[in-house]
């Protein structure tokens, strides 16, 4: 029994032992391979590797009552995951998967076991099914997936404004000539607070920050972006293994990971994901456009309104913050309620999910992503105001 968790360990297997293990069954013999076909293979699927030594999984017992068990995960698809376990689990099993977010948090995934097959001494290879798809993006970083995910992708289809920093000039040049092809606006600098300084006048839509760990303060970094403020998600590249290294610059508003090395096919491959996350967040409609319609008597409204915008962000950020969840809840319910009443209807969407989310799970952690994505879109529309105030 872990004393931290709560879960049973039955693999116990080192670190060292475990990656041994995963390593043999990612290059099978002739034989294994022949007589896993049909189990493996079955409704053929998008498969990716997904080492995650320590996954919660809990199995329904059919008489009633849970055993709550640590597994290894192995491949992940949209529908389903594969992992390692000390124990035989019976098809038709019920259970619930806990698998991380790339984000941070858990989303809990109700699940079915598909098979289970003896690999060696006391360890089993076995599958679930989820009870719907899950967006695999969410689970996996950057280039681990982007291989499978795309093969081949045409560098023309990449358009939009992207930001690099990376105090290496050698690292800034490397990724000038990578995406020399595309049809992307690139600033590429080592200047963060240049960066910063252009975001007010031309925001972007995806930030990509060379993160070294050993040699800078990433998470300042980081901050300091936000600060400047950038609303798009932040994309850092690194080769740093310790999630727990990389996790305070996820906490200060990172979105995901690049892991390097890469190579040019998964870098376009990550940043093409991660603009078409981006651009699906900001919404297909343009709030501020609809609000120029409107008559000067309602853009007083407007004003008064952004000014009551500005408080709601504050105590959901403070909810946040504080894991307190009903005013969390509260504060997503206000928003959802008046943004579409005040012209800003993709803000009301938003609001709307993030209130779904938190009477889905009951979490704030859980309903991070949907969180933090409506924070991000509450702040641009009120700079959005402001800078069109100025402008007037």
């Amino acid at each position: 029994m872990n004393e931290d968790t709560g879960f049973i360990d039955t693999l116990r297997l080192s670190e060292a032992q475990l990656a041994e293990l995963l390593d043999s069954l990612d290059h099978p013999s002739a034989e294994d391979e022949s007589q896993d076909v049909q189990n493996r293979r079955a409704g053929a699927d998008l498969r990716l590797p997904y080492r995650h030594p320590r996954l919660h999984l809990t199995i329904d017992h059919p008489g009633g009552g849970q055993s709550p068990f640590l597994v290894a995960g192995r491949n992940l698809t949209p529908r389903g995951l594969g992992f390692l376990h000390g124990n035989y689990l019976h098809s038709g099993t019920l259970g619930r998967v806990e698998l991380p977010l790339t984000i941070g948090g858990h989303a809990s995934i109700r699940c079915v076991v598909l098979w289970c097959r003896h690999i060696k001494n006391h360890i089993h290879e076995a599958a679930v099914r989820f009870e719907r798809p899950i967006d695999l993006w969410r689970h996996i970083e950057g280039a681990e997936a982007a291989a499978d995910l795309a093969t081949r992708i045409d560098p023309s289809e990449l358009r939009g404004r992207i930001f690099v920093f990376s105090e290496s000039e050698l690292f800034r040049d490397m990724i000038g000539q990578q995406l020399r092809a595309t049809k992307l606006d690139l600033h590429i600098s080592g200047d963060l607070a240049e960066l910063g300084k252009i975001a007010q006048a031309t925001p972007p839509e995806l930030a990509l920050l060379d993160a070294d760990f050993d040699n800078a303060d990433v998470t300042a970094q980081v901050r300091a972006l936000r600060d400047a403020p950038l609303f798009c998600p932040i994309l850092l590249s690194t080769g740093e293994p310790s999630a727990q290294r990389i996790q305070p610059a996820r906490d200060a508003g990172a979105d995901g990971v690049l892991r390097k090395p890469f190579q040019p096919m998964q870098l376009l491959a990550v940043l093409l994901e991660w603009l078409t996350i981006s651009r699906s967040a900001v919404d297909a409609a343009d709030d501020a456009v609809d609000v120029t319609q409107r008559s000067p008597e309602f853009e007083a409204l407007i004003t008064r309104y952004i000014a009551a915008l500005e408080k709601e962000i504050e105590t959901l950020n403070g909810a946040i913050e504080s894991d307190n969840f009903e005013s969390a809840r509260t504060a997503c319910r206000r928003i959802f309620e008046s943004a579409g009443i005040f012209a800003l209807p993709s803000l009301s969407r938003l609001a709307k999910k993030a209130l779904t989310q938190l009477d889905s799970c009951y979490s704030i952690e859980e309903s991070a992503s949907e969180l933090q994505r409506l924070l991000q879109r509450a702040r641009k529309a009120c700079l959005d105001r402001g800078n069109k105030k100025k402008a007037a």
